[in-house]
């Protein structure tokens, strides 16, 4: 076979899965060359022909005799080939699968120089090669096949590097899935497997296993699959070389862990550097020393993930899924050291491997965790990694311009500032979660978002990740993937946790993962992995026993036997020795094997350890440097050996800055112990120590690298004369948290200065932070009930004070007449308050103004009307008298707020008349109203309206208006009720979906809805409306579902709104019995949507079917005029359904049919379909029991058209009751 009439092949030297390498003759030359042929796709050849004509044109640019020459390509051939010079010899592996090892020291040292003479070359000409490994390294000369005889000095081939066909210029690509297929995963550079952009750092990595391999006679990382190496290329650390060749010089061993270290910062940044070293190396002539007790502990074979197959298969599974398209939320739940952090990290590497983008985020303790901290940590890296610097990439300008104010250190990078909110405070919390969610469903790739530690999420965290949960993995290829101790999670937080996983369970999108502690088997194999030897059942067992199956305190275990001697390598069996129960004492808890190995430490590494433990879980150099008032000699001695004893590690800088040494505790639990063993005046003179050196530090340097959360938080602690420090840094945390919308981490800042403010008897400043506290509570957080007790404390502060301020008393007596509204159950409780308000109002002229009387004597009409007679006149005058005053001051929020009591007054007197005139004036306000609270109230009136008339379309589309404003505004209050209204609407037309589809909204609000006047929680309310809703569609399952979390979640409840929508349950599927005793204990229960005891109806109708003649006669009267009055169709059907019933029982068969015949008449037009079929049942069962001539045919119809209905509406229950009835038809 002759290629392009020049090269004659003459034998196969070897076949791989690109193609065949041939020896042939150039027959121009006249010279033996090597030729390699590319196997090509029909499908797809141009990927290979590309690689092709990169790696020819690398190599041309290389003239090296280290390097295989380059001679010729034939791009456009068929098969497509590459011409390069043949070498005889073997490669390097051949050596190593053939000589014994490990390589006598000389014979390593020449390859390796060989081999860093081709680097240098490369490396200079710009050129990265990225596949080096032992297959791609020649060995001139040398043959194998001869014997290579391990007593005879071997001779010194020529090293030739070949195979650049992965080779890359520096900086022209980063690694992905597809080329990382093609590299070799046992040589893979970390950064690589990252995905990150690779420079000749990762040839020296590779270089570090070569030499590694050579030296030891073994490759430092061992599995079959080619994933778990390259996990451990990124997690595990390489055993010392020495281990398993002690005669290795230890400046040797330390040179090739050098080069195979995690980041390439740490790293020789130079193959000449390495160079170097390697000649001085040879030039001292090392001897070997025995190995230390803590080189030893370098011999554990760390960083393995052991005896979580399961969970990884799992977290693999949702990786495959969101490439797929379809995202979801996975909370991995475990105690402190049970390997949440690990299981994530391999589940990170199969994303990345699988071309998805990776970013994590971290909680660390909540009083050193700033608003939103995961996400800030996110989003910076994500926009560094993912956006050009100086423009918004897919993102629109004012969305970015909303991650400047979560991140302003991005402003630079984004090339937006900050703009100045507009919006109510809830409406700009809404777009800035917006932003994050268009920022992380903005690109092409799947994105993976791992969340660490969120048992230390503050509130505003959570709502953040739920909002991202519920619009981006919806529709978008995003996995969240969230880490939590539930052990250390205060109550709050772990309710707060728990409810926001059942809400996204319910929802489809989450899966729970608990990490249990390790069986006597899995102990085993980790101990057998970590010392890489067998080990006794008994040692297991012992194990197990005292760690209860706890990975890192079993590491610590064996950490802290090998510190003692007990653990000791046999050096002429090369394995771990002393492994005999006999032998050894297991300290009996992890303090006690913390304390024992921090013995090891001097006092004063001891301290400067404390501190780097105070200033948190991660921390810097440049930090510990200034507040440690030591050198900087005896910081690094410290930090080496806190690193050797493996209690600390290097990690990479969060943002990317190279110059930033950064480092982490190895777990949290190290950090706790180092906390818990200072007293507390030791802890409180460091803390003051930690802060005056903050401070200086932030004063140095352009951008602060403290917080003012961590300074509040180091100064309050401090004690003594800090407090104002404590409180100053508070004040601006508290404007930082409120510019992103975090109010709850206001309210805790709030707290603290409240604190600090009470050891003194001043007033002023206790009263004004209540105020603003009272304020975060009504108006961003909703928490009424502390709303009202700050609001009252600062009352009582003012009230005292000697000079109290009447400005300041009118506004909190103002606040209080708004909650009063709102909240009527308060009502009573704040008159006091209202008077007052008054009487300051007179005795102040200057504070007279028309606006602030108005809203005043509006809200003292809602507290009147809510407790006296509605024909009592007071309240009514109050109103009155409000409106032309709020007209007077042009202030129509006011004016509506006064229309809004009058209406109420009127509808309580059956005036719907004049209500509804009043409903149609407060509409024509809604352009020129300031608070959309007011908008939203405005809605829901009118939808009242709509239903009071009938005309549910209307009332539908109000209620969807309020729905929309109190969304986009955060106001709970008004979401809440609205979907309560769209689903009693929906259920009554009979559109059952669409009402549960609403009531699930409403669940999903949780604890942020609050209670309702009965204190039952709002989320009950709607668990009970589902439950109905379910039970008719005939979801018994999901019915039963529903009552069952409700009772785990709430289970002492036994309100009267709960009784009520249990006996309405039960109303509904005719277990009449059920309903009368749930409805009966719920007959307390009234809403202003259901006026005319809409309870009392449903009875009336249950009673009718039960032929009970007493009840009706005593109850039917006044709830059909109660009715009537209010002239509300649904509830006149009912009624008259229950007559129908009643007198169908009696056998009174032409009462009964009038009965029928008004219910279906009172619902003509109104679309209320879900009643109608409910009479056309009954009046069937009517026609089959009177079985006149015709009523069976009669009876059919109407059994067929309710029948029909139901199973329209999805009321599979009662279709399947009609079906009966006409079953029996044809008996």
């Amino acid at each position: 076979m002759i290629f392009d009439n020049r090269y004659q092949v003459e034998e196969v030297l070897g076949r791989g899965g690109a193609g065949v390498v041939y020896r042939a003759f150039d027959l121009k030359s006249q010279r033996q060359v090597a030729l390699k042929t590319l196997e090509t796709s029909p499908s797809g050849p141009d990927q290979g022909i590309e690689r092709l004509r990169r790696e020819a044109a690398l190599l041309s640019r290389l003239a090296h005799p280290n390097i295989v020459g380059f001679y010729d390509v034939g791009a456009e051939a068929d098969p497509p080939y590459l011409v390069l010079e043949y070498v005889t010899g073997c490669t390097l592996r051949t050596l190593l699968e053939t000589y014994p090892s490990p390589l006598p020291l000389e014979l390593a040292h020449h390859i390796i120089g060989g081999v860093l003479a081709a680097l240098i070359a490369a490396h200079q000409a710009g050129i990265i090669h990225r596949d080096l490994k032992p297959e791609n390294i020649m060995l001139a000369g040398l043959d194998p096949a001869a014997g290579l005889d391990p007593d005879l000095e071997l001779p010194s081939p020529q090293v030739k590097v070949m195979d650049f066909g992965l080779a890359y210029l520096s900086g022209d690509v980063r690694i992905t899935s597809e080329n990382l297929v093609a590299g070799t995963a046992l040589y893979l550079a970390p950064e690589a497997a990252l995905g990150q952009t690779v420079d000749g750092r990762a040839d020296l990595y590779a270089l570090g296993l070569i030499w590694y391999e050579l030296v030891a006679g073994r490759f430092p990382f061992r599995s079959d699959e080619p994933l778990v190496v390259i996990s451990q290329h990124l997690h595990a650390t390489p055993i010392s070389p020495r281990w398993h060749n002690p005669a290795l010089p230890p400046d040797l061993a330390s040179l090739i862990l050098k080069l195979l270290a995690k980041t390439p910062a740490e790293r020789h940044q130079t193959a000449e550097a390495v160079l170097a070293d390697l000649q001085s190396i040879q030039h001292s002539q090392t001897e070997a020393r025995p190995l230390t007790r803590a080189s030893l502990l370098e011999a554990m074979a760390r960083g393995h993930l052991v005896g979580r197959d399961t969970e990884v298969a799992l977290l693999r599974n949702a990786i495959e899924t969101v490439r797929q398209g379809s995202g979801q939320v996975i909370f991995i739940e475990g105690g402190s050291g049970i390997g949440k952090t690990r299981l994530v990290e391999e589940a990170s590497l199969y994303a990345r491997l699988k071309n998805a983008q990776v970013f994590t985020g971290h909680c660390y303790d909540a009083d050193l965790t700033l608003p939103y901290q995961p996400f800030i940590e996110i989003v910076k890296a994500y926009v560094q990694a993912q956006i050009k610097p100086g423009t918004t990439g897919r993102l629109p300008a004012g969305l970015a311009a909303e991650l400047v104010k979560l991140a302003p250190g991005l402003e630079a990078h984004l090339g937006v500032a900050p703009t100045p909110s507009q919006v109510s405070p809830a409406e700009a919390r809404l777009r800035l979660f917006e932003a994050v969610t268009a920022l992380f469903t903005s690109g092409p790739d799947p994105l993976v978002l791992i969340l660490e530690n969120l048992h230390w999420a503050s509130p505003a965290d959570l709502a953040l990740l739920n909002h991202l949960a519920q619009t981006g993995i919806r529709y978008h290829r995003l996995l969240l993937v969230v880490t939590y101790q539930s052990s250390q999670t205060q109550q709050a937080s772990s309710q707060a946790l728990a409810r926001l996983f059942n809400q996204l369970t319910r929802d489809g999108l989450a899966t729970h993962l608990r990490l249990h502690p390790l069986p006597l088997e899995g102990i085993k194999a980790l101990l057998e992995t970590l010392l890489e030897g067998e080990v006794t059942p008994d040692f297991s067992r012992a194990v197990f026993e005292v760690t209860e199956g706890n990975p890192f305190f079993i590491q610590e275990v064996l950490k802290s036997l090998i510190e003692a001697g007990r653990i000791f390598r046999d050096s002429n069996r090369g394995r771990w020795a002393g492994l005999n129960l006999d032998r050894l004492e297991i300290p009996a808890s992890l303090k006690e094997v913390m304390s024992q190995r921090f013995k090891k430490l001097s006092q004063s590494q001891r301290r400067l350890l404390s501190l780097a433990a105070l200033l948190g879980r991660r921390f810097s150099f440049e930090t510990l440097l200034a507040v440690a008032e030591t050198g900087e000699a005896e910081i690094n001695k410290t930090l080496e050996k806190a690193i050797k004893m493996q209690l600390i590690r290097r990690v990479q800088p969060f943002e990317g800055n190279p110059n930033l040494e950064l480092y982490a505790f190895e777990h949290a639990l190290i950090r706790q112990t180092l906390i818990e063993s200072l007293n507390a005046r030791q802890r409180a003179d460091l803390h003051r120590q930690i802060g005056y050196a903050l401070e200086r530090l932030n004063e140095s340097r352009p951008q602060p690298l403290a917080s003012p959360d961590e300074l509040a938080y180091h100064f309050s602690l401090a004690g003594g004369d800090n407090r104002e420090k404590a409180i100053s840094y508070s004040l601006i945390a508290v404007d930082n948290a409120l510019r992103v919308h975090a109010s709850e981490v206001a309210v805790k800042h709030y707290h603290l200065i409240l604190e600090l403010l009470l050891t003194d008897q001043e007033v002023n400043r206790p009263a004004w932070v209540l105020e603003q506290l009272g304020d975060l509570y009504f108006y961003h957080t909703r928490q009424i009930v502390d709303a009202v007790a700050a609001y009252e404390w600062a009352i009582q502060l003012w009230q005292a004070a000697p000079q109290p301020d009447p400005t300041t008393l009118l506004r909190l007596y103002l606040r209080m007449g708004e909650i009063a509204r709102h909240w009527p159950g308060w009502a009573e409780k704040l008159d006091t308050y209202l008077a007052e308000a008054l009487r300051l109002l007179d005795r102040h002229p200057s504070q007279t103004e028309n606006s602030k009387r108005a809203r005043l004597l509006a809200a003292m009409a809602f507290s009147l009307h809510q407790r006296n007679d509605p024909a009592d006149e007071t309240a009514l005058n109050l109103a009155q008298a409000a409106v032309p005053l709020a007209r007077q001051a042009d202030a129509p929020d006011e004016e509506s707020a006064a229309l809004d009591a009058l209406q109420r007054i009127y509808r309580s007197r059956g005036n719907l008349t004049a209500a509804h005139e009043i409903d149609r004036r407060r509409l024509e306000l809604i352009p020129r109203l300031r608070d959309s609270t007011e908008a939203v109230e405005v809605n829901l009136a009118a939808s009242q309206m709509g239903w009071e008339t009938g005309d549910l379309a209307a009332a539908t589309k109000f209620c969807q208006e309020a729905l929309t404003i109190a969304t986009r505004t955060g106001n709970i209050g008004g979401q809440w009720e609205a979907l309560r209204r769209l689903v009693l609407l929906h259920l009554q037309t009979g559109k059952l979906a669409a009402a549960v589809t609403y009531a699930n909204q409403g669940v999903s609000l949780g604890p942020r809805a609050g209670l309702l006047e009965f204190g039952e929680p709002v989320e009950a309310l709607f668990r009970t409306h589902l439950a109905i809703l379910y039970t008719l569609q005939g979801q018994a399952e999901a019915a039963a579902r529903e009552l069952a979390e409700l009772s785990a979640l709430y289970p002492t409840i036994e309100t009267p709104p709960y009784r009520f929508a249990l006996g309405w349950l039960h109303y509904e599927v005719e277990a009449w019995n059920e309903a009368i005793l749930n409805l009966e204990s719920g007959q307390a229960f009234s809403t202003p949507f259901l006026p005319g005891r809409f309870d009392q109806v449903l009875l009336l109708d249950i009673y009718g079917h039960l032929g009970d003649e007493i009840a009706l006669t005593e109850l039917g009267p006044a709830a059909e005029a109660e009715a009537q009055r209010w002239n509300l169709p649904y509830l006149l059907t009912i009624l008259y359904r229950g007559y129908g019933a009643f007198y169908t029982e009696q056998g009174n068969w032409a009462e009964a049919e009038a009965a029928f015949k008004r219910a279906l008449a009172v619902t003509r037009g109104k679309g209320l379909w879900y009643q109608d079929a409910r009479t056309w049942l009954d009046y069937g069962r009517l026609l089959t029991r009177r079985n006149y001539p015709g009523d069976a045919e009669l009876a059919r119809d109407f059994l067929n058209e309710a029948q029909s209905m139901f199973m329209t509406f999805g009321a599979r229950t009662l279709a399947e009751k009609a079906w009966i009835e006409t079953a029996r038809l044809a008996m």
